[in-house]
């Protein structure tokens, strides 16, 4: 009984173990948010928007995911990638109050500030960047409704 109860006691431990020091290497959602805040300061969008997604998907209900959200949107702005950015906003704007209010200004900004001239091929379309095989498509009547 005894042989039993230590061997069960010392296998507890060794789980107990093993899985601290696995997570003791991860990372947590602060912070990849702690570090993409780091990132977004110096202006390294494309690596503040690497660590904020990480964040994201590390904890998808992080405590902090409203600003998270906008952040995430306000990276694709400055990397001028206006799809991504689209949806990050619409994404951001679902947040609490603070941060919809500011999701919406910089959402009507960036209506008024974008490239209105989309190229499409199929269902991928990309604004005031073509591509090979692209058709332009001249949105600004669209873009004002």
């Amino acid at each position: 009984m005894t042989r039993r109860f230590l061997a069960l006691a010392v296998a507890g431990l060794a789980v107990t173990l093993a899985f601290t020091f696995a997570r003791a290497g991860d990372p947590s959602a602060q912070d990849e948010f702690t570090k993409g805040n780091k990132f977004y300061e110096e202006k390294t969008y494309k690596k503040a928007l690497e660590h904020y997604q990480a964040a994201k998907k590390l904890a998808p209900d992080f405590e902090k995911k409203d600003e998270l959200n906008f952040r995430i949107a306000m990276c694709f702005l400055r990397l001028r990638n206006w799809t991504e950015a689209e949806g990050a906003l619409k994404e951001a704007v679902k947040g609490e109050e603070t941060w919809k209010l500011r999701s919406l200004i910089v959402m009507g900004q960036t209506y008024r500030d974008w490239p209105h001239e989309v190229y499409v091929k199929g269902d991928e379309r990309k604004r005031g960047e073509w591509f090979e095989g692209a058709s332009y498509e001249w949105t600004h009547g669209a873009d004002q409704e």
